[in-house]
């Protein structure tokens, strides 16, 4: 999970909290910090805070505390925090899926699943426990039930950019799957193709929306495949394979440069590894503008992966002497080892 991610279901988690403030006036030292942004600060005052008689059985400070934590990245702690605030509160959707938020950044996917399940069977509504569900399943690669839980994600938070973000994310992961189990590019042109429409339906439902900016980014980047596709629907070279030999006339794109991608300290932090897979646009004009992930891994690798596969320097495909694009799918493996 990315640095940019992993705020953005801190601000989640965040609305969460505002939503289960409790009624009593008097608030642990510490809440008001963690509501100014003030989060290092705010550990040190929350972890006083639970310790003492007034406050070490509040559920709702040890929700404040768990997500200090979170927004510092300090997830194991973040986890311990939500526990706690579970075991006190445990009739607490909010509470629960925010330990949901957590199981899911350390990896542990199955109590994130059940964490979340607990939260509807509390509230049916809770976009965040969907949220949680199509991520989780969508890093299984159980694309289908991941596309049934985004869709309970828009529809419970239908002004969310990361809604249709996430359902676009899973149709592109549901066309690379079945790709590689020997599907053509032409019968599965029509997962890319919905993937636009969900993200222009995302568009105009989010347009005062902070991230705006990133369903316009991936629309055009969508768009960019999806015609590149309709003109040339030959399968891209798959990772680690060599590439078909030329047609005549044809002579294949060079590589000429290419670097490795780095390792996150986040995702070292979390033991995070395995194979991040792309699939990038080869340039006419020599350039790579255009990346389609096709499987992530969060914390940062999928753009280092990204930030690697643009600055990789090739010489371009030709046909009949002229340049054209070509698809080509990369794997970055990231090992801690």
């Amino acid at each position: 999970m990315n640095s940019r991610r992993l705020l953005r279901l801190f601000w989640v988690v965040f609305l969460f909290l505002v939503a289960a403030t409790p009624a009593q006036t008097s608030r642990a030292p510490g809440v008001d910090l963690f509501e100014q942004g003030k989060f290092p600060q705010a550990i040190v005052a929350l972890e006083v805070s639970v310790k003492t008689d007034e406050f070490k059985s509040d559920g709702y400070t040890w929700n404040v505390l768990g997500l200090a934590y979170y927004a510092e990245s300090q997830i194991k702690k973040s986890r311990k925090a939500f526990e706690k605030s579970v075991s006190l509160n445990p009739n607490s959707a909010v509470f629960r899926v925010n330990l949901g938020y957590a199981y899911l950044a350390g990896r542990e996917i199955d109590k994130a699943q059940k964490e979340s399940l607990r939260a509807l069977k509390i509230d049916p509504k809770l976009s965040g426990a969907y949220e949680v569900l199509a991520t989780s399943n969508m890093w299984e690669d159980k694309l289908d039930d991941a596309a049934k839980y985004a869709e309970f994600f828009i529809e419970y938070s239908p002004g969310d950019p990361q809604a249709y973000i996430l359902k676009a994310h899973i149709l592109e992961g549901q066309m690379a799957q079945r790709i590689a189990g020997n599907s053509s590019i032409r019968d599965e042109l029509h997962f890319l193709k919905e993937a636009i429409d969900v993200m222009e339906i995302g568009m105009a439902k989010s347009k005062a929306h902070p991230m705006y900016s990133n369903l316009k980014d991936e629309q055009e980047s969508l768009t960019v495949f999806y015609d590149h596709f309709s003109r040339d629907p030959l399968p891209p070279t798959p990772a680690g394979a060599l590439p078909p030999p030329p047609s005549p006339g044809v002579t294949p794109y060079r590589i000429i440069y290419q670097p490795k991608a780095s390792y996150t300290d986040q995702a070292r932090a979390n033991n995070v590894q395995g194979a991040v897979r792309i699939a990038i646009l080869f340039g006419a004009d020599g350039r790579i503008k255009y990346t389609l992930l096709l499987k992530r891994l969060g914390w940062g690798l999928d753009e280092e992966a990204m930030k690697a596969a643009r600055a990789i320097k090739f010489e371009p495909k030709t046909k009949d002497g002229k340049p054209v694009s070509v698809v080509v799918i990369r794997e970055y493996t990231f090992s801690i080892y």
